[in-house]
């Protein structure tokens, strides 16, 4: 498993489980190798498993959490999710992740606010930013969502996704602008494209 080779890990890990039926760890272990193969559904299954060992482990919640969200179901993320984060209000990835969940299921404001608390501890996330930057884009605050783009494209100069953000973030400004702030705002999407053409060329 630490070696990433999940689908060896997978069969020593469910023999583990087998032997061990209510052993957090291993089931931990099986759930996440199971996620990272694709199995969702054997995941889900495991993390199941580790739940009703354990129902207030934070590590299981975040898990199912995560694997919910993975899986699109958002409602459901949420719900493991919020109770992870109740009982460890820091935990980076708890937030992280409820904050994707919250984006799934269209609540801006919520995903928002966990964005921005999430930057409070690592203001130089260039994934927070991105997200926090569709979120803006997404409610028309196209001044923030631009600012917010050139921070991730200054942080990752080769990150395609975070120019063609930019590129579109600055074509909604200028569409709802008009003379110069318009022209400007044009001419920079013209250039963050310009910019993701030359990176993606290179590829």
């Amino acid at each position: 498993l630490n070696n990433q080779r999940y689908e060896q890990a997978i069969p020593h890990l469910t023999k583990a489980v087998e032997l061990a039926p209510t052993n957090i760890s291993i089931i931990k272990a099986l759930a996440s190798a199971q996620w990272m193969t694709g199995d969702k559904e054997g995941a889900i299954k495991a993390a199941d498993a580790a739940l009703a060992v354990n129902p207030d482990d934070v590590n299981v919640l975040g898990l199912v959490g995560g694997i919910y969200t993975d899986l699109r179901n958002f409602d459901k993320a949420v719900e493991y999710l919020e109770q992870a984060l109740e009982k460890a209000p820091d935990n980076g990835d708890v937030i992280f992740n409820l904050a994707n969940a919250y984006l799934g299921q269209g609540s801006l404001d919520k995903a928002a606010g966990l964005f921005l608390k999430s930057l409070e501890a690592k203001p130089d996330d260039h994934e927070v930013l991105y997200q926090l930057g569709t979120i803006y884009d997404k409610s028309k605050k196209y001044d923030e969502a631009v600012e917010t783009f050139q921070k991730v494209v200054d942080l990752k100069p080769k990150f395609l996704n975070g120019w063609d953000a930019l590129y579109k973030a600055y074509a909604h400004l200028s569409a709802v602008s008009e003379g110069p702030i318009a022209r400007e705002a044009a001419k920079k999407a013209e250039e963050a494209l310009n910019m993701y053409n030359a990176i993606k060329g290179g590829e």
